[in-house]
């Protein structure tokens, strides 16, 4: 189903309490997929990558490419690289402390971007995607598994926040973000199971 289908269905961007799914391993299993069809020499953006974990996963499901996953907190990129180390994978996967405001990366230097719940929880992410874009080589692709809020608001609640892992998109938000972004090739809902911690929107950009 298209994103902007969902959108259009009168939905609003809530989906009932019961569908809910795993955001974990619905996660690496969408993003090892993008990884293993890289061919060996890929560059791979991890933002928002915590203490390395998918990123040394990532690296080594398809050996040949290198991962550089960035975070904002100095703790987490030392026990990235930590871990990196103890993998044996130093040399494959690198990480550095940033946000999404100002990437200190090259333009055109990577061939796919991945993301989990980075734009939700970000105060511009219109502005975000042209950061991202920039250190998109020609071709290369986008894709930001995004958590959506769950039901409705209660009077007075924000819609914003009622995932259970944090800041999420509602309906609205999402739509008008898609629709800002420039370089928006495809846009999709998961489909939804019940059971795990929350309903994520699959989002894909491509640089032309």
């Amino acid at each position: 189903m298209g994103l902007l289908d969902w959108l259009r269905g009168g939905r609003g961007g809530f989906v009932a309490d019961a569908c809910v799914r795993s955001v974990s391993a619905e996660a690496a299993r969408v993003l090892l997929k993008r990884v293993e069809s890289l061919p060996a020499g890929g560059r791979v953006l991890e933002l928002g990558c915590d203490v390395g974990a998918l990123s040394l996963r990532l690296a080594q499901a398809r050996p040949g490419i290198h991962v550089t996953g960035l975070d904002p907190r100095s703790a987490a990129v030392r026990h990235a690289d930590h871990a990196a180390r103890a993998a044996g994978l130093e040399s494959q996967v690198s990480f550095q402390r940033s946000d999404l405001r100002i990437l200190p990366l090259a333009d055109e230097a990577f061939d796919l971007v991945l993301g989990v719940g980075i734009l939700a929880a970000s105060g511009n992410p219109v502005a975000d995607l042209v950061e991202v874009e920039r250190v998109m080589k020609r071709g290369a692709r986008a894709l930001f598994l995004e958590p959506l809020v769950q039901r409705e608001p209660k009077a007075g609640e924000p819609a914003r926040g009622l995932h259970r892992r944090g800041a999420a998109f509602d309906g609205p938000t999402l739509k008008e973000l898609v629709l800002a972004s420039r370089f928006a090739a495809a846009a999709r809902v998961t489909c939804p199971e019940a059971r795990g911690l929350g309903v994520m929107a699959e989002l894909e950009f491509a640089k032309r």
